[in-house]
C-alpha cells in the first residue's frame, strides 16, 4: 500500500467520525448519499470520456492524416463532449431541484440552495468534465495514425 493511500485510509474514517459528531444524523446520511452520487457521477464521466475517445479514434486519425495537429484533435473531442454536458446541466439541475421539492417533508430535512451555488455548480461541472475528457483525448492524440486507419 502506498504512503498516500495509507494516510487517506486512516484519515477518511477520522473525518467521517468527526462529521457524525458535528452533523445531525439525518443530514449526515444525506451528505454520505451526496458523496456516493458524486463518486458515481465521476466514475461515469471517466467511462463516458474513455469510450468517446475510443469511438472517435478513427475519425481523429483521419483528421490528423489530412493535417490537423494533435492539439486540434484534443480540442475537437473535448468540445464535442461538452455539448452533451451542457444539456445535462441545463436539464439536470432543475430536474434535481424539482425531485427534491417533491420528496421534501417527512424524514427529509429542509435544505435551501442559493442561486449563487447553483450558478457556480452549472459553471463548474462543464469545466471539470472538460478536464476529465481531455485526459483520454490527449492519450488518443499520442497514438500513431497508421494503425488507426487500417481496415478491420
Amino acid at each position: 500500500m502506498t504512503p498516500g493511500l495509507l494516510s487517506a485510509v486512516t484519515f477518511l474514517p477520522a473525518v467521517g467520525a468527526l462529521a457524525l459528531v458535528l452533523v445531525p444524523r439525518r443530514l449526515a446520511s444525506l451528505h454520505r448519499a451526496a458523496g456516493l452520487l458524486l463518486t458515481l457521477a465521476t466514475i461515469n464521466a471517466i467511462i463516458v470520456a474513455t469510450f468517446a475517445a475510443r469511438d472517435a479514434a478513427r475519425n481523429h486519425a483521419v483528421l490528423r492524416a489530412v493535417g490537423a495537429t494533435p492539439r486540434q484533435t484534443v480540442i475537437a473531442l473535448v468540445v464535442s463532449q461538452l455539448g452533451a454536458c451542457a444539456v445535462a446541466v441545463v436539464v439536470g439541475i432543475p430536474l434535481g431541484l424539482g425531485l427534491w421539492s417533491l420528496m421534501e417533508g417527512g424524514d427529509l430535512p429542509q435544505v435551501s440552495v442559493s442561486t449563487r451555488a447553483l450558478v457556480l455548480l452549472a459553471a463548474a461541472v462543464p469545466v471539470v468534465f472538460a478536464a476529465i475528457v481531455s485526459v483520454p483525448a490527449r492519450l488518443l492524440a499520442r497514438r500513431p495514425v497508421a494503425p488507426l486507419l487500417t481496415y478491420e
